[in-house]
């Protein structure tokens, strides 16, 4: 998914199904001067109307600590501790959001 100013990308995500009923966001990215201003949201909108299309009742990740106030207002709950091990940017941490219908 992408969002753009005029003709400019500020800000994209990706997803895709890991299990049955569990889809994963993944690669999420604003541009800084569009960060805070709901770019994210829009694309954690986008990410979950797809994984209830798909069939899903969770969406995970594994963010950066720098982007997971981004995630937890979308209402992402964080899972465990925070790791660095077998992360190229850390550190992480587990997060996911069931699908229920009151989020939908």
């Amino acid at each position: 998914w992408g969002v753009y100013d005029g003709t400019s990308l500020i800000g994209v995500n990706s997803g895709h199904k890991t299990e049955n009923t569990f889809y994963r966001s993944r690669g999420i990215w604003v541009h800084p001067e569009f960060r805070k201003k709901g770019t994210a949201q829009l694309l954690f909108s986008s990410t979950e109307e797809k994984a209830i299309e798909e069939g899903c009742d969770m969406i995970w990740s594994i963010p950066r600590k720098s982007a997971l106030p981004s995630y937890t207002r979308f209402g992402f709950k964080t899972v465990g501790n925070f790791f660095d091990e077998g992360m190229e940017f850390g550190p992480n941490i587990y997060v996911k959001k069931e699908l229920t219908d009151e989020n939908s």
